[in-house]
């Protein structure tokens, strides 16, 4: 987060001392972050300023059909998140890579089956991975980074402000062993709905089960054993990332050291799973759902694409759309009848009665010729590109599976506090038995928060509307401070 400081993209001028912390110091480098861990419990940065809306730039509308150019490439490659075929890059994304096992990734494959938290079995389960640096003798200078719910593994893709040789960087490849997981149900390596089930023959498709954030640290436990990790100096990550960061530690509370927690939560709230929920309406309202069980040739991309548009809102603010569009319209307006051109034929239907007079509405427009053109306006054109830029990279059902795992997060489902006799009457968290894993059992989140002996970094973000700095304070994390 530093060179952000320092290239004023954010502002870090709001900072909290809460009455059971020390005073929280200004973090001016990676050496100041990683070396203030053990005293920072809480730091805020404030709401976008004017000047990072350049970071929001839009970028140009691409003259073709989108939809139909992403159909006719899926008729010619390989639809596997776990083989090594991977997608052309996307210009303008974040992402260096198409679908698919980017090219510096590597697969492991565990060779036990993996009961989940759901109850489910999975059998012959994989994982994409990246690393970075080199795993000290002793095992103990470790870092999981969790990546963002539609990201890679390729850390230097998407944070490569803070992975790097030397001690400018706070993911410092010269003295950190670095490891990033792709989860359960994306495209980018790890097992998905996309993969044959070895059961079938055939694609998974919606028959793939729901995993949980606790599933994949699991399982991604299963890869740092076989890579000779013995202890996480560091867990990281930012959202999602975040949400998994914090299940390391509350699920191998021994085997991490430190917690550096961005953007985050400790359960999901029902406002984000709401706003995921109707994320996952809008593929389903797709006439190519079907149920989850589409031709893969020939996937909901309309459904996805306002998906995508919709939690393009959840990640930005009023204030940063306010400040970088202003109600800007483009040179060109729309006609009322193609507005929805490219949704589905009854929405086309239903708006060409509307402007041609075949409705049986009393009150219906009777020529399109007496409506003046409706205002097209760049707020929209940056959302439609964010939609278009995300089909091409991406699969409907795996971004139902993802976002049905964010909302499984919740750090005191099927968890329990016990009390060791030790001399410091140390508090510890276990868990009920896989077999159990359907059961009710729920111990307050907070409970667990406090029995965390992690020394731990919380970053927020006043203005995010997902996980806001008022829910982290008040209803999580203040109960880490002791």
């Amino acid at each position: 987060m530093y060179k952000y400081l320092n290239n004023n993209k954010y502002t870090y001028s709001k900072l909290f001392s809460l009455s059971s912390c020390v005073t929280v110091p200004i973090i001016r480098s990676p050496v100041d972050l990683i070396s203030n861990i053990s005293s920072i419990k809480y730091f805020s940065t404030t709401s976008f300023s004017s000047s990072s809306s350049s970071s929001m730039a839009t970028s140009p509308v691409p003259k073709e059909s989108t939809i139909s150019n992403v159909r006719e490439t899926l008729k010619n490659v390989s639809l596997h998140p776990s083989s090594t075929t991977s997608y052309a890059p996307v210009p303008g994304d974040h992402m260096k890579e198409g679908m698919g096992l980017p090219a510096t990734s590597k697969h492991y494959r565990l060779t036990v089956p993996i009961v989940l938290e759901m109850g489910d079995t999975l059998s012959n389960c994989i994982i994409g991975y990246n690393t970075y640096g080199t795993l000290s003798p002793s095992g103990d200078n470790a870092v999981i980074v969790g990546h963002s719910l539609t990201s890679n593994s390729c850390i230097d893709e998407w944070w490569k402000e803070l992975i790097g040789p030397g001690p400018s960087y706070i993911l410092n490849t010269q003295k950190y062993f670095i490891i990033c997981c792709n989860y359960l149900g994306s495209v980018y390596g790890s097992s998905s709905p996309l993969d044959i089930n070895p059961n079938t023959g055939k694609r998974y498709a919606a028959d793939f089960p729901i995993p949980t954030i606790r599933d994949n640290v699991r399982i991604q436990r299963h890869l740092l054993d076989a890579l000779g990790v013995k202890k996480l100096a560091i867990a990281i990550g930012g959202s999602l990332g975040g949400m998994l960061a914090l299940e390391w530690a509350c699920t191998y509370p021994n085997y991490v050291d430190n917690l550096i927690l961005i953007a985050t939560c400790a359960r999901h709230t029902d406002w984000a799973i709401g706003m995921g929920e109707v994320e996952r309406q809008a593929i389903y309202a797709d006439s190519l759902w079907k149920d989850g069980y589409y031709d893969p040739k020939n996937p909901p991309l309309q459904g996805m694409s306002v998906a995508r548009q919709f939690a393009m809102l959840s990640y930005r603010t009023p204030q940063s759309f306010t400040e970088k569009f202003n109600r800007a319209e483009t040179k060109k307006g729309r006609n009322p009848q193609t507005i929805f051109a490219q949704g589905q034929g009854g929405l086309r239907a239903s708006i060409k009665n509307i402007t041609d007079g075949s409705s049986s509405s009393a009150s219906s427009v009777t020529s399109s010729n007496t409506l003046q053109q409706v205002p097209n306006y760049e707020v929209e054109r940056y959302l439609n590109y964010q939609g278009e830029k995300f089909i091409k990279r991406f699969d409907p059902l795996c971004y139902v599976r993802l976002t049905q795992l964010l909302d499984s997060h919740d750090i005191g489902h099927n968890r329990s506090l016990q009390t060791t006799t030790t001399s410091n009457n140390k508090t510890i968290i276990t868990h009920t038995p896989s077999t159990k894993q359907l059961t009710n059992i729920r111990t307050d989140y907070r409970q667990i928060l406090q029995a965390l002996p992690h020394r731990t970094l919380i970053v927020g973000i006043d203005s995010d509307l997902l996980y806001p700095v008022s829910i982290i304070i008040i209803r999580e994390i203040i109960f880490v401070i002791v």
